[in-house]
């Protein structure tokens, strides 16, 4: 059994740590650290959930000849199945490049997340059904359009609960979710203007999951079942934000796998996204669970 099936977007990322300012227009910049790594919402809570030992098996986006071989390395030695992969050598798979400001506490993010599918007719897998059904619980991107609403649909035909991450309150992955984490980012797009109880109270009115709103180092705003509440989330130094959203929602992963309450599911979460935030790169320095209870501890 494949504990946790992630469906989405596994890809490499280059980050850089900026001396300067992110540069204007027709201006040069230096950057004092460049970094390789894994990267994607499923990548990022794979990574994360195989370093404690719990099995994962992740599909999604087609895989390149610059991104397989990264994959391959970094996962090698763990639990994380990848055999569910496409890998093509017509091109170099999802790949995208982040420009980390320190001064502004800014990243740009440059990618091929709209060029490549223009490019190319298929570019993600259609979900294995059994993968989804030996799976205890799932995780879904929103980003693979029929990909992803098709993964819902089998975790809910067999039963397995799942979590997803930036969508809308009367879509099919938010309706039928076990969590939904949704960001600050995404509600200001998506629902520019609206009050956000409001929103947390759509939310809630289409399904019957646990509902969290993310705001950076503001509060957050989570509910289920009619009742709302808010929790302050850990404040520290940050290194780097990269990769903080992705941690979060592996908190929620982890605390739907070990069965934790929604209080106790957003503390983790909280925590954990705390952890990432003061290491860089992520990836080379995966939140420990020691780490993370330590972080927890902080607050009482």
């Amino acid at each position: 059994m494949n504990n946790i099936y992630l469906y989405g977007s596994i890809l490499a990322t280059d980050s850089f740590i900026l001396e300067g300012e992110f540069p204007d227009g027709n201006q040069y910049a230096e950057y004092v650290e460049h970094h390789t790594h894994i990267g994607g919402e499923t990548g990022v809570a794979m990574a994360i959930l195989a370093s404690y030992g719990i099995p994962v098996k992740g599909d999604g986006y087609h895989q390149g000849t610059y991104t397989m071989p990264i994959l391959e390395k970094f996962f090698q030695n763990t639990d994380a199945d990848l055999s569910a992969l496409t890998v093509r050598d017509d091109f170099e798979g999802f790949h995208d490049y982040v420009y980390i400001d320190r001064i502004n506490n800014t990243r740009n993010c440059i990618g091929p997340f709209g060029s490549i599918p223009k490019r190319f007719k298929e570019v993600f897998n259609m979900p294995c059904e059994e993968d989804v059904a030996i799976a205890r619980i799932v995780s879904i991107d929103p980003f693979q359009d029929e990909g992803s609403r098709k993964t819902a649909e089998y975790a809910v035909k067999h039963s397995k609960p799942y979590v997803t991450i930036d969508c809308g309150y009367d879509s099919y992955l938010a309706k039928h979710c076990a969590v939904a984490a949704i960001s600050d980012e995404f509600l200001s797009v998506a629902y520019p203007g609206e009050d956000h109880e409001v929103l947390l109270n759509k939310y809630m009115a289409e399904g019957n999951g646990l509902y969290i709103f993310t705001f950076g180092s503001h509060k957050v705003l989570y509910g289920r079942g009619g009742v709302i509440k808010q929790m302050e989330p850990f404040h520290v130094k940050a290194l780097s934000t990269l990769g903080a959203g992705d941690t979060f929602r592996s908190g929620c992963l982890y605390g739907l796998y070990m069965g934790m309450s929604d209080d106790e599911i957003v503390d983790f979460s909280c925590a954990i996204a705390a952890c990432a935030c003061q290491v860089y790169p992520l990836a080379e320095n995966l939140p420990t669970l020691k780490a993370v209870k330590n972080m927890q501890r902080s607050r009482k």
